[in-house]
């Protein structure tokens, strides 16, 4: 067997969409090869090429006075401090959903994407894309009438909370 021939065989199973990785291979080994038929090796492609907008053209695709734009602009500024919605109760947690769109968080709009309302002791939760309407609709279906609710001190802030987390 031939080293070109061993050359063809390999199947480079890690580098999906790479079909000319064998050819690319083969080339490099018989180039060095002497009695080689192939003058030119081809270089061995490291990772797919990439297009990759500049930061200036994103933000002249997305113009941040037209909607949907001001709407999660306006939402990420109202739900970027839960202290509102975690000072009713200690059990209360907020977490990131995780169908959120990455490009909001890409964008510095995290706030906007789609929250979780827990409740640590009795495992509740609840989510949506509005904070203060996931708490109205949490309160109204678990915390109404439990027995279990501790609330916050009235002087408590999110961010000066180590255990918070959002």
């Amino acid at each position: 067997m031939s080293p070109l021939t061993g050359a063809r065989n390999l199947e480079p199973s890690f580098l999906p969409g790479f079909k000319n990785v064998r050819t690319n291979v083969a080339s490099v080994y018989a180039a060095a090869t002497p009695g080689s038929n192939i003058v030119t090796p081809v270089p061995f492609p490291l990772e797919p090429p990439r297009r990759i907008a500049p930061l200036s053209t994103i933000y002249r695709a997305i113009p941040p006075t037209t909607e949907p734009w001001v709407s999660f602009i306006n939402l990420a500024i109202k739900d970027e401090d839960p202290t509102r919605v975690l000072r009713e109760c200690e059990e209360k947690l907020i977490s990131d959903h995780p169908l959120g769109d990455p490009m909001l968080v890409r964008l510095g709009l995290e706030r906007a994407n789609p929250k979780i309302i827990h409740c640590k002791l009795h495992k509740y939760a609840l989510d949506g894309a509005d904070l203060d309407g996931i708490n109205a609709r949490f309160n109204e279906l678990y915390c109404s009438g439990c027995s279990d609710r501790k609330r916050r001190a009235d002087n408590w802030e999110f961010y000066s909370d180590s255990e918070a987390r959002y």
